[in-house]
């Protein structure tokens, strides 16, 4: 399957890349998938009202309330959901850190070759 050998990432490098790379994914979903909305919508309103004739007024447009607020909360939700996921993960981290006495984070460093295949090159022990 081609989707199988498609490696869009480096492995997981860090004692909380397991932690941070579902929210790293949620947030690219969710931005690509409003810009193919957005996109389709500009070129589809674009077709569908496009002036016939250079006589030809548009109607006026009164504003809509239900518009307004729908996509002034819809992306108000989608981010506070991204902050308090991202919050709940900082305080996790941090107090088990904190328990654990500063115990070591294992950080390893990654460098791509030609072929885009990732390698690891140095191993760090990185103390708070």
């Amino acid at each position: 399957m081609l989707f199988a050998q498609l490696q869009l990432a480096p492995d997981q490098a860090s004692t909380a890349a397991e932690q941070v790379d579902p929210i790293f994914w949620f947030v690219t979903l969710v931005v690509a998938f409003f810009t193919v909305l957005i996109a389709f919508l500009v070129i589809y309103f674009g077709v569908k009202y496009r002036r016939r004739s250079p006589d030809e007024l548009p109607i006026p447009i009164k504003g809509s309330l239900k518009l307004e607020i729908g996509w002034t909360i819809v992306p108000l939700l989608i981010g506070l959901f991204i902050f308090f996921w991202s919050a709940q993960l900082l305080h996790s981290r941090v107090s088990h850190q904190a328990g654990r006495a500063a115990g070591p984070l294992f950080v390893d460093l990654v460098r791509g070759n030609q072929d885009g295949h990732f390698r690891s090159v140095l191993r760090r022990i990185l103390r708070h």
